[in-house]
């Protein structure tokens, strides 16, 4: 039992598993400090806002789910160097960070770190990338190609701005002498810029991918991916960032979620930078006749060239695979609850066995989790 009274269910279609190696992976995103007490969250109590308050009670928590993998965002460089490696390597546990200096926050480098269990993995290779890096497709120089206000350099240089990442480690699996790559990520957070998201996961992936090329003639290869991905799963009720959800109550899965699942986005998706940047052009219309004269090319059209796939991966969320949906919400503030932390794994090579209970019932059926969703009072005596 965990800190916070949750525990690990056993997934009932396990129960035929095949006797195997196990490991416990868990992704977590700790809060940086500088957001924490930044104003956002005043509907909790300065005391508990406090890093040194949070720490303990985040390092209670930790070491009760006893993890062999740990996927961690928003670290801050100190508290990774400091606080938490020392502290993971009296637990067994040594890893890698990758920070970030740029944020609408001032204060310290944050960003994602990624610890594994040292008896039970051997470090081969490692790699930290960093999205705007490695974009196909990306312009020289962002802002040549027009105004700011253009559409295809209002993409560019948002997603060249952003400094969001991820920690790759190729790792053995000594017991078994397999190996596995592990990864540990944090996409942009800004609702308005799905387009930006999803050009950040199709790197995330190609990345992955060329690690994989780069060792193994085949992609055969277990994959873990812990992070928060700011994405949500489906859209059921249309909002100031997407306008037009799909009839027949489906919903509108996120571009992130759609090309990570499914193999790639196509430029008619409203998230691909081509479907996200149509939708706008067309409001422009709406609001100012004749914006586009005859004859002349959109921002869309020029972006529709872009190819966003997941790198050939098969991937599946751990959620998904043991219970055939995502969980309502993984994140409740005052304002905003909703899914955008997955672990993902390639499909062919787990069985998922446990998960971690959630601090909530799920209804049987929901629209809004904000609403639908009955989450205890933040705070209380856990949260």
């Amino acid at each position: 039992m965990m800190a916070t009274g949750r525990k690990f269910l056993q997934v009932k279609a396990a129960a035929t598993a095949a006797p195997g190696h196990q490991l416990k992976v868990v992704t977590y995103n700790i809060l940086a400090n500088k957001y924490a007490v930044g104003g956002y969250h005043n509907y909790c109590e300065d005391r508990h806002l406090k890093w040194p308050y949070r720490r303990e009670a985040i390092k209670l928590e930790l070491e009760g789910y006893d993890p062999d993998l740990l996927c961690l965002q928003e670290v801050e460089d100190r508290v990774f160097r400091d606080e938490l490696q020392p502290w993971m390597k009296q637990l067994g546990l040594q890893g890698l960070y990758q920070p970030r200096q740029f944020g609408e926050v001032s204060g310290p480098p944050e960003g994602v770190a990624l610890f594994w269990r040292s008896d039970m993995f051997r470090l081969i290779e490692s790699r930290v990338v960093q999205f705007a890096e490695h974009a196909e497709g990306r312009p020289a120089s962002p802002r040549s190609t027009g105004s700011i206000r253009s559409g295809r350099a209002e993409f560019w240089d948002v997603f060249c701005r952003r400094e969001e990442g991820a920690v790759l480690a190729l790792l053995e699996h000594t017991p078994s002498g397999c190996p596995l790559l592990a990864v540990s990520t944090h996409l942009f957070w800004n609702p308005a810029y799905p387009d930006v998201k999803s050009m950040q996961a199709a790197v995330l992936c190609k990345q992955i991918s060329a690690l994989l090329h780069s060792r193994f003639s085949t992609l055969d290869v277990p994959v873990i991916i812990g992070g928060d991905f700011n994405s949500l799963w489906r859209k059921y009720k249309a909002d100031n960032f997407d306008r037009y959800i799909p009839p027949g109550g489906q919903g509108l899965l996120s571009g992130v979620y759609s090309l990570m699942s499914g193999g790639q986005l196509p430029p008619q998706h409203p998230d691909h930078p081509a479907g996200r940047q149509r939708a706008r052009e067309q409001q422009q219309q709406q609001l100012v006749a004749g914006a586009l004269p005859v004859g002349s090319s959109s921002s869309s059209a020029e972006l529709e060239g872009l190819l966003l796939d997941n790198g050939g991966l098969s991937l599946v969320t751990m959620h998904m695979s043991a219970h055939g949906c995502e969980p309502p919400l993984t994140t409740k503030t005052a304002s905003f609850a909703g899914t955008l932390d997955y672990v993902w794994l390639s499909k062919e090579h787990f069985k998922v066995l446990q998960t971690l209970s959630l601090p909530y019932t799920p209804p049987p059926s929901w629209t809004d989790p904000m609403t639908d969703v009955d989450f205890p009072p933040i705070p209380n005596e856990h949260y």
